[in-house]
């Protein structure tokens, strides 16, 4: 048995190099994958460069585990995840490090030490990604490829691991889905073929030899392979390409080669290319060969004018064997028999080269109607009828685009025989046999006006210049904007749908449009993409995805009778089935990676990676209103091209921005706010992958915190405490009323009393006093009488005035009559008393009642002494918030006004002021005086 061995690896030997040599090779030239290679290291952020360990996670993010701690990848950044601290070996010369990754079935991922003499350590780390919460485990059993995780206290834990086969020199690893790579050393030279379930294959030799010790890891080779080593860590996208390249070049990603133009299917199988630079190619789509047909003369039989310097723009099958051919130079419309090539010219000759043939369409006349500019820029619309091999000249068209300053774009047929002419300054419909516009649509910010009555003109389109037409049988017209996106316009309802980057367009320039049953194809300046109008979903590709060149040409689409799809490019043509390109993708998720905002509490800026729940929630403090939001997508083949979408919706209505609605973020994962109010908020996030597999929306609760001086709590508090205050002063101003109130009844009640009573005796005394005296003093001691009387009389008005029992206007008027009773009916002279509109119960100040009650007597005084009046007439109302009173006697009027010596008018009129009141004097009919107080 023993001698046995070495033959059989031998015989393995031989075999492998047998298959290795000739198979290979083929394989090579079949294979459809493409690979897209990132190189990281520790100046990638990875903690070491040292790496034995990678895990791709369930939850979308690939663990790393390097000599030097544990790292999370998100497909942008690796993110150092901090582990209790490890000791060090036995001899003290190497720190444990990580050897191996497991995914246990609750999801926690079992983190196994190296002890640095090839075995594992038997303390390992069970690690929860969601909480970061760790734990110390004792591994019983442990085996690299074993399947099976033994741990003390617990549950064995199964494992999934990859299927790993080495005989002799030979390697082969598996993935969960049988697809396998094999690695084959040979003289200490490696040789390693990635071979899939599929059939396709693809040489890793390059990359994997360029690698220390590398270990091959993925659970899914047809997708993604991670190959961890020694001197770094190599990810490797695989691309499967359903596209298809001819006439391409090999180049770097800004390079050009061949420019692929115009592109028809003319028959039997056969495609027609045309290329920019010098080529005329006919491709026979089943044999998959190639042939470049050079123009003959058909009189001469020999090569008539060399098919480059045509630039050929259209072709146009007329049978199997002869096209017609629009050229941007010089030729203007050759008529190509594809078998012989046999070409001849129409329209113009070689001569006339400083001609540009813009545009053309071939219309359902069996016209080829072209659109040219000559020398001096003046545009010709010309006709050719190619049964009657006539020409004719459209002079209206020219016409009106001089008129404009525009320049023809494109050309196309309307369903109901009317022509579509888009140009630089907007897209015109044209009648050609009535020499008539019909319609015509134009950018939203054109500066040429074209209003017109014969035409209707409408400014809806995002910009001027119009690239590409489709009309479709549904009535809808799709227009291909240069740097405006794709509008799709209803042409009965003349409503309209705007498309653009912001919505999943690759690019805003769209040259080029080819209906699918399901869609439309749309070449643009910045990739390939097909449009769901439907959905309103773009789903896009790229080179990396299998494509020439991202930049395609307009007039360069086609379809053939299979079903197949041809378009041009800045790097040859591309052809693909539809049916392959758009088969069902695996899920893609949007996930939360990284969040950063500033915790106020620990006056620091918190980076936030885990514990984010199923649906975030964040909380931001006041005095810092700014977040950053990091996203990711759990499909992590080229994640530079992933494509992010937000809007920021408040739950508190009051509050709208911009950002309410959905903003493009192109392929920024960051999104960014400076400065929100305060509130509650949802982000809502949706992203597109590379390979343009939309996710759903991610959901991120927004908690932005409010100063406390402006919360509703804070508000109230002050407004309470203001209540309180104010309801303190109140009190305290209503208990010192209280008291004023007391004191003033009181003091009337003393002077009413006591003064009242002493001047009263005084007054009777010098009653009696006056029949006893002599005449000589008898005058004196009646003058002393009337004084105290008088004195008596004003302390009354003082006790009155003062007290406030008597506040009201009742106690007002009250007091008036009973005055103008003791004053004037002795004198018989009449007096009456008016009230009305005065609520009579209302409160007076104490100020304003004293002044008006001496203002009257003042008023009655001066009608006694003066005016001779035989009648009084007094009356009090409100109006407009003024009390007012109005005296008024039948006297000698002005002439009592000069009797006067002015002090009574005087007093009164300081009294007046005293109250802010108004005071005039009225000296018609009579002495009468307006007196007005406000405030009442």
């Amino acid at each position: 048995m023993e001698s046995q061995q070495p033959k059989y690896r031998t015989y393995f030997f031989v075999l492998f190099q047998t298959w290795l040599g000739i198979i290979f090779p083929i394989a090579i030239f079949a294979q459809q994958l493409t690979s897209e290679i990132q190189y990281f290291s520790k100046e990638s952020g990875l903690t070491d460069h040292r790496i034995l360990a990678v895990l791709e996670h369930s939850n979308g993010y690939v663990w790393v585990g390097t000599f030097n701690g544990l790292n999370r990848f998100d497909g942008y950044e690796f993110v150092p995840i901090n582990l209790p601290k490890r000791k060090q070996t036995t001899n003290n010369t190497l720190d444990l490090y990580i050897s191996r990754l497991l995914e246990l079935e609750n999801g926690d991922i079992a983190v196994i030490y190296g002890d640095g003499s090839g075995t594992y350590n038997k303390i390992a780390i069970l690690y929860d990604p969601e909480s970061q919460q760790t734990k110390e485990v004792v591994i019983e059993d442990f085996n690299y490829y074993s399947g099976v995780l033994e741990i003390k206290d617990e549950t064995s834990v199964h494992f999934d691991v990859s299927k790993h086969e080495t005989n002799g020199s030979t390697t082969l690893k598996y993935d969960h889905h049988g697809n396998s790579i094999s690695i084959l050393s040979i003289d200490g030279q490696s040789y390693v073929q990635l071979s899939l379930t599929s059939g396709d294959t693809l040489d890793l030799t390059k990359t994997y030899s360029s690698l220390i010790n590398p270990r091959v890891f993925g659970k899914d080779f047809s997708k993604i392979i991670y190959l961890s080593s020694l001197n770094g860590m190599v990810k490797i996208d695989i691309h499967h390409s359903p596209f298809k390249s001819y006439l391409d070049s090999d180049l770097e990603e800004w390079g050009y080669g061949l420019s692929g133009r115009a592109v028809a299917d003319i028959g039997n199988g056969e495609i027609l290319f045309s290329t920019e630079q010098k080529e005329l190619v006919l491709l026979n789509a089943a044999k998959d060969e190639l042939k470049t047909i050079t123009f003959r003369d058909a009189k001469k039989n020999k090569d008539s004018f060399p098919s480059g310097s045509a630039n050929i723009r259209s072709i146009y099958p007329q049978n199997d064997s002869i096209v017609w051919l629009t050229c941007y130079y010089s030729y203007g419309l050759v008529r190509l028999n594809t078998q012989t090539g046999y070409a001849k010219p129409f329209l113009l000759e070689e001569k006339h080269s400083e001609n540009k043939f813009i545009s053309s369409i071939c219309t359902r006349d069996n016209e080829i109607l072209i659109v040219c500019h000559n020398k001096n820029n003046q545009i010709q619309l010309i006709g050719f009828d190619l049964s009657t091999f006539k020409k004719r000249n459209y002079d209206f068209v020219p016409k009106l685009l001089s008129s404009l300053g525009a320049r023809s774009t494109c050309l196309l047929e309307s369903r109901n025989g009317t022509i579509w002419i888009g140009t630089t300054l907007g897209l015109f419909r044209i009648d050609l046999q009535q020499e008539k516009v019909l319609n015509a649509y134009v950018g939203k910010d054109n500066p040429v006006n074209v209003a017109s009555d014969a035409f209707s003109k409408k400014a809806i389109l995002p910009s001027n210049s119009v690239f590409s037409l489709f009309e479709n049988k549904d009535g809808e017209l799709l227009i291909g904007l240069d740097n405006g996106g794709l509008v799709v316009l209803d042409l009965e309802r003349e409503s309209f749908e705007s498309y653009t980057s912001s919505n999943g367009l690759p690019e805003n320039t769209v040259c080029s449009i080819l209906p699918d049953p399901n869609g439309y194809w749309l070449g643009t300046f910045n990739g390939l993409s097909f449009f769901s109008k439907k959905e309103g979903h773009f789903r896009n590709f790229y080179k990396n995805n299998g494509l020439p060149h991202n930049e395609f040409n307009r007039f360069s689409s086609a379809k053939d009778s299979n079903g197949i799809n041809y378009f041009g490019g800045m790097n040859g043509f591309v052809s693909f089935d539809p049916k392959e390109v758009l088969q069902p993708s695996d899920s893609v998720n949007i996930l939360l990676s990284k969040a950063i905002y500033f915790d106020q509490a620990g006056n620091r800026s918190v980076t936030q990676i885990e514990n984010f729940g199923s649906i975030p929630k964040i909380t931001i403090p006041a005095s810092n209103r700014s977040a950053s939001f990091y996203m990711c997508m759990t499909d992590l083949v080229d994640s530079k091209n992933h494509l992010y979408t937000y809007k920021l919706e408040p739950t508190d209505s009051w509050f709208s921005s911009t950002e309410s609605h959905w903003q493009p973020n192109g392929q920024n994962r960051k999104i960014q706010f400076d400065y929100l109010p305060s509130g509650s908020y949802r982000l809502l996030v949706k992203g597109t992958s590379a390979q343009g597999i939309a996710t759903d929306n991610l959901v991120i609760n927004l908690v932005v915190k409010e100063f406390f001086y402006k919360t509703w709590w804070f508000i109230s508090l002050c407004f309470l405490t203001l209540l309180g205050v104010g309801y303190a002063f109140y009190r305290n101003r209503l208990a010192h009323v209280i008291k004023m109130e007391r004191l003033r009844v009181r003091l009337s009640s003393d002077l009413h009393d006591d003064v009242g009573s002493l001047l009263s005796g005084v007054a009777y005394q010098m009653e009696l006093l006056e029949y006893t005296v002599d005449d000589r003093h008898k005058s004196l001691v009646q003058k002393i009488a009337s004084s105290s009387r008088r004195a008596m009389s004003q302390m009354r008005d003082v006790v009155w005035a003062i007290d406030s029992r008597n506040g009201t206007c009742q106690n007002l008027v009250d007091r008036m009559k009973e005055f103008a009773e003791e004053q004037l009916d002795p004198l018989n002279i009449q007096h009456s008393f008016r009230i009305s509109a005065l609520p009579l119960k209302k409160q007076l100040p104490a100020e304003v009642r004293h002044s008006m009650l001496h203002i009257f007597k003042e008023f009655i005084s001066n009608t006694i002494k003066h005016s001779g009046a035989s009648k009084v007439d007094v009356e009090l109302f409100e109006r407009d918030g003024h009390l007012v009173m109005l005296l008024h006697d039948d006297g000698k009027g002005r002439d009592q006004a000069k009797m006067s010596t002015g002090q009574g008018l005087e007093n009164m009129q300081m009294r007046a002021d005293k109250i802010n009141a108004n005071l005039t004097f009225l000296t018609k009919d009579g002495f009468g005086i307006r007196l007005s107080v406000p405030g009442f």
